[in-house]
Parts: C-alpha cells; structure tokens; sequence
C-alpha cells in the first residue's frame, strides 16, 4: 500500500507539470501568431529594471508603455519580481513571465489576459470496498460469515448480493458496525443471532430483511403495559414473538437515482408528506384537489414516480390524471377520473375471459364485450380501470396448442372344430348334398344310406337291412381359423385445459313388425314394418393440460364398442362395449400405453351315443364333438405434442 501511494504522488506530480507545459506551448504558438497578424508590438523591444515590484503592477506597465490591452489577476498582486532586462523582445519578455510563473494567458482578440495557472485537481484514489466473509447454500438456505467491526450496510448490500435475498438497513443504523462469527445456519435464525449481539432489531416484511435500531421500538411486555426492561432481553424476546404490531416512529428514506427511478424506504409516513418528497426531488409537477387522509409503510425499487404514484393511491379512494404534464389528484369518484377504454386481446377469447376475472376487480366497471373485435370495453375510474388491465395483461397470454395421436389396435384370433356323425328323422324325404372341399359338411339321404347298405348285403358282408325313407344322416369334419387386425390412428387438436371429443362408429339398422287387427264383422289385419337404429362407436374424449416443464396431464375417457350376433334368433345384433377412464402425466411427445383389455375363451362341447361315444375309434362314429378358442386385446396408444 505504501508503493502504491507513492506511486500515485509521483504519477499526479509528472501529470500536472506535463499538463502546464502542454498549455504553455498553446500559449506560445497564440503569442508568435499575435505578433505577425494583430498585434506587432509584441516585436518591439523593451528594457526594464525592477526590484520588488508586484507582478501584477509589472504586466500592466509593459502594456501602458507598449500599448498592449491587457487584462490581470489580482492573485498576481502577491508575486514580488526583480529583474532587468535590456532590449529584449515584448513577446519573449511575455513568454519568459508565464514560464518562470506558470501564468496562464488567454487571448480575445487582441487583448491578453494574465492570471495564475490552476493545476488539475489531484484525482482522488479510487474506493475499494472491502470484501467480507460471507456465503450462502441455496439448496438448503443456509449462510455463513464472520465479519468484525464491520459496517451494517457493506454487510446487509455483500449479502443481499450473495444470497439473492433482499436484506436491508433502515437510516438509522446504516453506519452501525457490527461483529458475528456463523456457520451454516439457516438465514432467518443467522439474522435473528446478528440483531441480538448487536443490539438491533430485525423484522421481516414480505420477502425483505429490515434491521431497525432497537431503542426506536416499542417495547410491548407480556400484559400489554408498557414498561422500560434490560435491552438485550427485550431484544430477544421481540423476535421471538414474530409478527406482533408494533408502532415505530415515522421514517422516509427517498433516493432518486441517475436512471429516474426511485428507491423508497417509509414507515408510517403521511400520504401527502410522501407526495411532496416524491414530487420534490423528480421535478414532477401535481396538484391536489382534495386532502389525502392516512399514513402508510412501503418499500419501493426501481419505479417511477408515475408507478410510485399509482402504488400509493391504491390503498385509497384517491386517482390521478395527467394533464399538461401535471398529475392531478383528487377523489376517484369525481367525473374528471372516470373514462372509457377499449382493450383489445391478443391471445384469449373475450366471451371466455370474464369468468376467470376476480368479482373485487370489477366492482366500479362496467364491462362490455365485442365479439368481433375480440376486446373488452372498460368504463369506470381510471385507477379500477388500470388495476383491471393489468390483471387482464397477465392472464391475456398465448394458450399452447397440443396435437394427440391416439392408435387403436385390436387384435382378434378365433379356431373352431366340429367333427362327427348324426342321424336324424325328417317328416320328408332329404336330399343328399353338401359341402367336400375343404372340410367335410354333408347331409346323406336314406337313398343313399340304403345304396351302401346294400352293396354290403351283395358282396357277401352282413345284412344290415334298410332305413326307412325319412332317415338321413349329417357327416361333419370341418375346422375354421380367424385372425382379424383393426387398427384406428386417429389426430386430435385441441387448446390447453380443453377436452377434445373424436366418435367413429357404423350404424345397421333391424326391422320390426307390428300387427294391429281392426274387430268387426270382418277382422282387418295390417301389418307395419319399422326400422329401428343400433349404433357401435369408438368414442374418445380428451382434457389436455400443459405444465411449465412441458409435461401433459391427460384426463382420458376411452369407449369401444362392437356388434356381436344375436341371442334369440331374429332379435336385434348386440352390443359388446369396453371402456377407458383414466387420468394420466406424460412428456411432451412421449407415447404412452393407457390400457389393454385382452380376452381368452376356450370352450370343448361333445354328445353321442351313450358308452358307445367313449369308446375309441367307435366314438367318431357315434359321436360328434365341437371345440372353440378366441383370443381378443385391446391396446390403446397416446402421444401428445405440444404445438407452440
């Protein structure tokens, strides 16, 4: 630090002697062109001899007896010079006076003024504000520091910087020095421990540390009554207590800064007092037309005085215009503070708007919609009307737009075997006939029973008889296979928090007949045939949500159905219906599976002739027998991309 010092005297002392002989070669360039234009008894020559003389009294007799017009500073009244000079020039004369004395001179034309050169003032050294010991954990809000008879305002500043959290010092202590040693603690119980050992009090407002000095607070004991105890245990009690009231004396601390904003510290400051600072120190010119009743405590940062302004009246039934550049205030219900205003929307819908508006944010205005416009027409106070378009601005935001991708697929696989022989008795004679190929489904006449039986007969094999000519027979060896693959790929859009509806489906149509019968003589029989509607749809109902981190919330109610065959023969088709109802999150663009349904069925039937049916071989001969399996799922994928 020494060196430096040091350092810094030589460098200001080569500065300022470098500056003069900068000006003195200014001086002597305007001499020498003085005395080849305008002024040519600067090359006469002189002779003069002086002892003692003022320097002053020494310049205004070169001019007399050179006729120069010249100009002096009285400071050279206190410069003694004692010289002689035989024939010399009157400008080197001049020239070898403003060097030896370091005299500034400045010409005006032809007129010279002579006064004592100023030095450039020493720059001052630079502040380097101290660095304190101080660090903040964010992820479990703790802090340490250890500061030692340091200033509370260097401290509360290094700390707000540090943490991020506003922590300030009232007027009153900013120049405090305080002393703490603290080792992760969380911030409020560090701060409560710093006030305590240092004799000051802390108190939170909002988001903002306040430390106050303690002998301006009230002491409110136990009992209400008020009463004077040991400071330090008042102290201690106070910010146990939390948020008690308390009564503080009025202060105001008004900063109007280089940006024309203000930062503003008051408590319990009476409106009009605060107007008037405000209105003082940013050259803002207001009028008031009636009294401003109350006191209030705020804390302001970075506004201007219009903001400030319209902070302030909020808390009253005061408002404000402008007019020529002066802020008239007075009673919100006056007729000169009412107005009406259109605010147009950007982004929402205005016949959406109105019901997501608090009802204390519309008391006084009257709200009128244009749907063609897409705009709200405010009328009302000019106060209520911008607290209703500010709150309106910030909800007035783009809603995001989310493509889902729903794929159906339904898978259905189903195998089917029957196989035996069965005789029958019809009330006529059956033709043979049937199907060969592939698989085996025939129906055998008596005819052609009785053709068999008889070339059995003929080649000397048992003779079994004849049927009679209502018999036949069913021969039946057949296997059927089904695999079927529905696949439905769906697109649905929809606005955020709206739910999106999607219905594909196919319609048959049964007939239904009705009988009326007229009585009489003649019964009259008419016959009315009506076709009635049955419906089987793929319904898909979406409500998407979007959260700040891009993930989507979806509320999904799914419903499938299909048509299945009859129950009672000539009754209408069924309905077979499967559903979704879930409540899923998922990232943007991340496909998901919602649900599958997957049904198994298996199913072994068989009838024939009693023990004659089990027995091997035999059995396929007296038996017939059926078996079926079906297999069917369900899936249902879902993909949301928000669209920006």
């Amino acid at each position: 630090m020494r060196y430096t010092i040091l350092f810094f005297l030589f460098f200001s002392f080569i500065t300022r002697g470098q500056d003069f002989d900068q000006r003195f070669a200014q001086i002597e360039n305007q001499i020498e062109s003085l005395s080849s234009r305008s002024v040519p008894q600067l090359m006469d020559t002189a002779t003069f001899s002086v002892s003692q003389t003022p320097l002053s009294s020494f310049i205004r007799t070169i001019g007399k007896v050179h006729k120069l017009n010249v100009l002096v500073d009285p400071k050279l009244n206190e410069i003694p010079v004692t010289y002689n000079f035989e024939s010399v020039l009157v400008k080197d004369l001049i020239l070898f006076i403003s060097k030896e004395y370091k005299v500034d001179i400045r010409v005006r034309g032809n007129i010279l003024a002579f006064n004592l050169f100023k030095e450039p003032p020493v720059p001052a050294e630079p502040y380097r504000e101290k660095k304190l010991s101080i660090s903040y954990n964010p992820s479990d809000s703790t802090v340490s520091f250890d500061v030692e008879r340091d200033s509370l305002k260097l401290f509360v500043k290094q700390l707000t910087a540090v943490s991020g959290i506003n922590v300030v010092a009232d007027q009153s202590v900013r120049g405090q020095l305080v002393t703490g040693y603290i080792q992760r603690l969380p911030l409020d119980t560090a701060l409560n421990k710093l006030s305590v050992t240092n004799d000051l009090y802390l108190e939170k407002q909002g988001e903002v540390y306040v430390f106050y000095k303690s002998e301006n607070i009230d002491r409110i004991p136990e009992g209400g009554q008020l009463k004077a105890n040991n400071r330090r245990s008042n102290v201690s009690r106070r910010n146990a207590v939390g948020n008690q009231v308390r009564n503080r004396p009025p202060s105001l601390n008004v900063r109007f800064k280089d940006d024309s904003t203000f930062l503003i510290n008051a408590e319990n400051i009476e409106i009009e007092q605060l107007i008037s600072e405000l209105s003082f120190q940013s050259k803002d010119n207001f009028l008031l037309t009636s009294k401003i009743d109350g006191s209030l405590s705020l804390f302001l940062n970075g506004v201007t005085f219009e903001q400030a302004l319209s902070a302030i009246l909020s808390s009253t039934e005061h408002d404000y215009s402008i007019s020529d550049g002066v802020y008239i205030i007075g009673q919100s219900d006056s007729r000169s503070f009412a107005e009406a205003e259109f605010l147009k929307l950007n982004f929402r819908p205005s016949e959406n708007i109105m019901k997501d508006i608090p009802q204390n944010l519309i008391q006084d205005v009257e709200i009128k919609e244009i749907k063609e416009l897409n705009g709200l027409v405010l009328s009302g106070s000019k106060q209520r009307i911008r607290l209703l378009k500010s709150f309106i601005t910030q909800i007035d935001k783009p809603v995001a737009n989310i493509m889902i991708e729903v794929i159906v697929i339904e898978l259905k696989k189903g195998f089917n075997l029957q196989t035996g022989i069965q005789a029958f008795l019809a009330d006529s004679t059956v033709q043979t006939g049937g199907k060969v190929f592939p698989g085996v489904d025939m129906t055998i006449s008596s005819n052609s029973i009785n053709s068999v039986l008889e070339k059995f007969a003929n080649n000397g094999f048992i003779n079994l008889g004849r049927v009679t000519p209502r018999f036949y027979m069913t021969l039946k060896a057949l296997e059927d296979n089904n695999n079927i693959d529905i696949r439905s790929t769906p697109k649905l859009s929809t606005l955020n928090g709206h739910e999106a509806k999607l219905t594909i489906g196919e319609s048959v149509y049964y007939v239904e007949q009705t009988q009326n019968i007229t009585g009489g003589v003649n019964p009259i029989t008419t016959t009315s045939q009506r076709f009635n509607q049955v419906e089987a749809n793929l319904n898909i109902n979406i409500n998407p949500v979007v959260s700040a981190n891009d993930h989507v919330t979806l509320a999904v109610t799914a419903e499938f159905s299909n048509f299945i065959p009859p129950e009672v023969q000539n009754a209408p088709p069924g309905n077979a219906t499967r559903m979704f109802d879930s409540q899923i999150r998922v990232k943007n663009e991340e496909m998901i599976v919602l649900g599958g349904l997957e049904e198994v069925s298996k199913s072994k039937s068989s009838s024939g002739t009693p023990l004659l049916s089990r027995i091997p071989i035999l059995k396929w001969l007296f038996s017939t027998r059926s078996q079926q399996n079906s297999e069917s799922r369900l899936l249902v994928f879902i993909r949301p991309t928000i669209v920006n």
